[in-house]
């Protein structure tokens, strides 16, 4: 008998049962794994929280704050900006004008004329020919109304009869009718020199560029097989780069373009269409047309 006990039997201590909850508890929470989370509102629990970062919640919630009650004047601001824009700009009107002048230069100034109807428009346009064609058939009469527009076959189609004897058949031998009307208020007559879709007018004339781009066989990519001198002497012109012939229709890049080597004024208000033809044919043939009728005083 050892201590009272059961001879050749150990002791066993006799634990609280709060005391092995607790215990049992902490074993737990060591063998758990924590998320970051948790592992902080730990922290916070038996550390607090630092003052740096309290200060730096107050102020980002004071700055949303801020933030929020500046909200409603900046609404009336936007607003009040855009409706002094739709007043004093129009923009809703300047893009209708310059939709309708792009539809009908894309539509009508037609090229490759067959009686009275054009048969290609500017996207058809793919040399250098075609661009000159559009430009002096197409382009240059839609815009340059030269005298009053009437209907196919008019006044043909109403037969000769009702033409014999008047004004119309006497004063303009085959029966047509006036080139231009005075109409009420005009004070010149109809149709007026550069107005356009009857509401917009061009200021001054049409200005064109001309430009000549670098050419050079250093340009040329060739195949590497085969030596360059025999290549280059192979293909006999040399080669222009690509970006030249990008061309950006903005008005700012228009205007910064670089190697402008001639300017030339259509002035569709002031010259008749036959100086008109005559300055296009000029830029397009290099006044060679002009050269050999020794005329070369003529061309500019």
């Amino acid at each position: 008998d050892h201590h009272g006990g059961v001879p050749g039997v150990p002791l066993l201590r006799t634990i609280p049962e709060d005391a092995a909850m607790k215990a049992a508890q902490a074993l737990l929470t060591r063998r758990t794994k924590k998320t970051p989370e948790e592992r902080r509102k730990e922290q916070v629990a038996k550390e607090g929280v630092k003052q740096s970062i309290y200060l730096g919640y107050i102020n980002k919630e004071l700055t949303n704050e801020g933030a929020c009650l500046e909200l409603p004047m900046t609404i009336v601001i936007l607003l009040t900006f855009s409706v002094f824009a739709m007043a004093i700009l129009q923009q809703d009107k300047v893009f209708t004008v310059e939709n309708g002048m792009e539809f009908d230069i894309r539509e009508n100034a037609n090229f490759a004329w067959a009686h009275n109807f054009g048969h290609k428009t500017m996207m058809d346009v793919n040399s250098i020919a075609d661009f000159w064609s559009w430009f002096r058939t197409g382009y240059l009469p839609l815009i340059v109304q030269k005298g009053w527009s009437y209907s196919e076959d008019y006044p043909p189609s109403l037969g000769s009869p009702i033409y014999t004897g008047t004004v119309y058949g006497d004063k303009f031998g085959r029966p047509t009718g006036p080139s231009t009307w005075q109409l009420g208020e005009y004070v010149k007559p109809a149709p007026v020199r550069n107005d356009y879709l009857r509401h917009q007018r061009i200021l001054g004339g049409i200005q064109l560029h001309q430009t000549i781009a670098e050419a050079s066989l250093e340009l040329c990519t060739l195949p590497g097989s085969i030596e360059r001198p025999l290549m280059e002497s192979w293909l006999g012109k040399p080669c222009m780069p690509a970006s030249d012939g990008t061309l950006v229709l903005e008005k700012r890049d228009i205007e910064d373009q670089t190697g402008i080597t001639r300017t030339e004024w259509v002035w569709s208000e002031l010259d008749s269409m036959e100086e008109l033809n005559r300055v296009l044919l000029d830029m397009e043939d290099g006044c060679s047309h002009a050269a050999a009728l020794g005329d070369l005083a003529s061309c500019r």
